[in-house]
């Protein structure tokens, strides 16, 4: 049988060869036959099957339902009898506008979600099994989330197995409990729902009276039903942690209290705790209800990644430095050793993304991502990038973390993903209009930047590049002073600092400005020392710069200097304990329970 094409394919009929095939692909004839299917529709021209919600009826076509929908393939195609069904009765609590919407998704791939649909979508998609639906929904709800809605939410996520969704919703609750109680929502809690709240280590409160007042709420909301539950729940209010004062005033006099016997019992179990002096006396009697929640434990500190050690087991080594108390700790190690990677916060979990290991005759690139998760201090693998890279950068931007660039196939690459934590899934963006690795990427409010860094040419990267989420595209905006590699950069207030790095003959201290409202570059003063491939973090409005290499880009560099923004001033603090090659930095909040002291060998 003869070729369908003579030689390569070319779509651009401006380029085609006399040994090339011309592939004509017209870009409007997707739309156009959308539009007319929906039209077919909404005139119910060709239409085969009835779906009905109690009194609403919607004119279908059964092929166009069973390819968008697997709920309906089973129905039409996987069914011996499927050509047969001529109706289709729906849930009731399906209203017709989502169900509008979601046909009209369904046969165009398009739908506007908002915090007032959100909900309705999420469990009508659900129904439909449209998996790609869900997750947008997943990730909308999560960027939605509010005190009033979180409990919805969590049940619903809870109710149909979306854990990464139940896992926002969890944290949400947590960390704006306070707000969260004073909603409707929390008074329809069941007891267990409560009783699981109150006794999460996790909640945020500015004092346990918060709690307390939080469960007399909710007992009062119904007290004839719920008062036989009260003393049950409070045995999760910690009121050990509360001043004799408060104890005495406040919980020992409220009715609910004073009608249980049990509940008193409670309050002097506090007070005595309080009173004691003698540490012996206070662990014998120390419980549940005398420990401290997680939030009052919570310190920031930088978080130190990967690098080369003197062997695998040490690269895998994770230590933080905690500025406040000048101290340094170690935390879970890695799953195994990066080097070459890149590291971002995300919604308080740290990703190191890709790299490079060493093989028998080269570097091998990585793909794989592994997530540190601060609240139980562990390491676990996301999943992989959707292409194997080193020396790429990482950055945060609206709870998603994008990834650029890096060497890519023994070259600069080109490539610009973003990872959603809800669905865990890697996208591929409009990329860049210049290939870089060894370039800094920061985000501000509204855009991510990239920075300098290895390009095609021979001289360093001077171009900076903005990318606009909402739209997906790239444009070019006012270059640095000079051209850098290996610059590290920060973002405070709407103004990023670029520090260091190599302009192709030396290496810098230089630390230029850019505002993002103005649209200009200043400098400001100086680094105490000149560094490239070095890191940058942000911590209460002080930029933090950390090792890297020397003036002549060779020697190691461990000091640790701090830019206090007020000042303007730089100040050399510290040197990093460990000799690692290629760490990377980042800021994250963690417990000091998980603190370990570093131990030097």
């Amino acid at each position: 049988m003869p070729s369908q094409h003579v030689g390569d394919i070319q779509t651009d009929i401006n380029r085609i060869k006399q040994d090339q095939t011309y592939l004509f692909v017209d870009r409007n004839f997707q739309d156009s036959i959308i539009e007319y299917f929906q039209f077919l529709r909404r005139e119910a021209i060709l239409c085969d099957v009835t779906l009905r919600i109690g009194s609403l009826k919607f004119s279908c076509h059964r092929n166009i339902l069973g390819v968008a929908s697997p709920y309906f393939r089973s129905l039409f195609i996987d069914n011996e009898s499927g050509r047969f069904i001529k109706h289709v009765d729906l849930p009731q609590e399906i209203e017709r506008s989502t169900m509008e919407a979601l046909l009209g998704y369904m046969y165009g791939g398009r739908i506007f979600i908002n915090i007032g649909n959100a909900i309705d979508i999420f469990k009508a998609a659900i129904f439909f099994k449209l998996q790609s639906l869900i997750e947008e929904c997943s990730y909308v709800l999560a960027s939605f989330l509010t005190p009033d809605n979180c409990l919805k939410v969590q049940e619903i996520s809870l109710t149909h197995g979306q854990e990464k969704l139940h896992q926002r919703c969890h944290r949400f609750l947590c960390e704006n409990f306070v707000k969260v109680a004073e909603t409707s929502q929390f008074l329809e809690l069941h007891q267990d729902e409560l009783e699981s709240i109150l006794s999460n280590s996790d909640i945020c409160t500015t004092g346990e009276q918060q709690v307390f007042d939080s469960l007399v709420r909710w007992t009062d909301y119904d007290r004839k039903d719920r008062g036989i539950h009260f003393a049950k729940l409070l045995q999760h209010v910690r009121l050990a942690l509360l001043p004799p004062s408060i104890l005495m005033e406040h919980v020992e006099r409220q009715q609910l209290v004073q009608r249980s016997p049990t509940a008193k019992e409670m309050v002097l179990e506090a007070l005595r705790f309080n009173s004691a002096q003698d540490e012996n006396i206070r662990k014998t009697l120390s419980s549940p209800r005398t420990l401290p929640r997680t939030y009052s434990t919570l310190v920031d500190v930088i978080l130190f990644v990967g690098g080369k050690g003197r062997n695998p087991e040490e690269g895998r080594l994770t230590f933080c430095y905690e500025p406040i108390g000048n101290q340094w700790y170690t935390l879970a190690p890695l799953k195994t050793q990066l080097f070459d990677h890149s590291v971002a916060s995300v919604d308080g979990f740290v990703y190191a993304c890709a790299g490079s290991v060493e093989g028998q005759a080269s570097l091998l690139l990585q793909d794989m991502v592994q997530c540190y998760d601060p609240h139980h201090n562990y390491w676990d693998y996301v999943n992989s990038m959707q292409e194997p890279r080193a020396k790429s950068a990482a950055a945060e931007h609206d709870k998603l973390l994008y990834v650029s660039g890096g060497i890519i196939n023994g070259s600069q690459g080109n490539s610009f993903e973003v990872y959603n934590p809800i669905s865990d899934k890697w996208q591929s963006l409009s990329p860049p209009t210049i290939p870089r690795s060894r370039h800094a990427m920061v985000a501000t409010e509204t855009h991510i930047y990239v920075i300098g860094g290895e390009g095609q040419g021979i001289e360093p990267e001077i171009s900076m590049e903005r990318y606009d989420p909402a739209v997906n595209l790239w444009s070019f905006v006012l270059p640095m002073n000079c051209g850098k590699v290996g610059a590290c950069v920060v973002e405070v207030e709407g103004k990023i600092y670029v520090m260091g790095g190599y302009n192709g003959y030396t290496t810098l201290r230089q630390c230029e400005v850019y505002d993002v409202q103005t649209h200009q570059w200043n400098m400001a003063k100086d680094m105490t020392e000149f560094r490239q491939d070095a890191e940058a973090v942000v911590l209460n409005t002080k930029i933090y710069v950390i090792g890297g290499r020397d003036y002549k880009g060779e020697r190691e560099l461990y000091s640790l200097e701090c830019f206090d923004i007020l000042t303007g001033e730089w100040t050399r603090l510290t040197s990093v304990p460990i000799a690692r090659e290629g760490f990377r930095c980042v800021s994250c909040r963690v417990s000091r329970d998980h603190l370990a002291p570093l131990k030097l060998k």
